[in-house]
């Protein structure tokens, strides 16, 4: 009695009233066209079928994505080409934003939860977090390689002092901030 699927909601291809429910978990700030997207999932779910997305917070809220890219710009590091059109993890970040779009697109009943949590990472010290980020990262690491050597050794001082504070038993413990909005579809 249970189907699940996996999918793209940029080509969501599903019959009308075919799910009783869709989540999105930090997906929905890098959607190109979100009316459509809710649009199409409106169609997907029955009448009072129920949406969950989760997006990042404010800025302000989140240092895991901020302080390194701050420090880097502060440094001088030029955005990759084509940066500019990109969107970020912070594109639904404003309060209210996301349920005003999903209001907008005929949902009801619509609700935003703001949560607080540290994001944890293990075995990961304030003097590690700057090469941890640049591993993972194309983009930091493309912004970081155009530093000179002195910027490179001076950004891993600034970004492991900032760090620092979030450090507690070889461990780091980030704050973070994430919105959980939903809704239902008319009944």
């Amino acid at each position: 009695w249970l189907e699940a699927r996996v999918c793209s909601a940029q080509d969501l291809q599903l019959s009308p009233a075919s799910f009783d429910g869709a989540c999105c978990r930090f997906g929905a700030m890098f959607f190109a066209r979100l009316p459509e997207v809710l649009a199409r999932v409106s169609r997907a779910l029955v009448p009072g079928g129920r949406v969950v997305f989760v997006v990042w917070g404010e800025a302000r809220f989140n240092p895991y994505f901020t302080c390194t890219s701050g420090i880097l710009s502060d440094l001088g590091a030029p955005v990759p080409s084509g940066d500019e059109q990109t969107a970020t993890v912070f594109e639904l970040a404003e309060p209210g934003a996301l349920a005003g779009r999903l209001i907008e697109a005929g949902f009801v009943n619509v609700q935003e939860t703001a949560h607080d949590f540290p994001m944890v990472h293990e075995d990961t010290t304030a003097a590690q977090f700057l090469a941890r980020q640049l591993a993972r990262s194309t983009p930091l690491a493309e912004r970081f390689e155009q530093l000179s050597a002195a910027d490179q050794a001076q950004a891993h001082v600034l970004v492991a002092e900032q760090m620092s504070g979030y450090e507690q038993e070889g461990r780091l413990l980030i704050p973070a901030q994430c919105l959980v909005v939903r809704g239902e579809t008319a009944p």
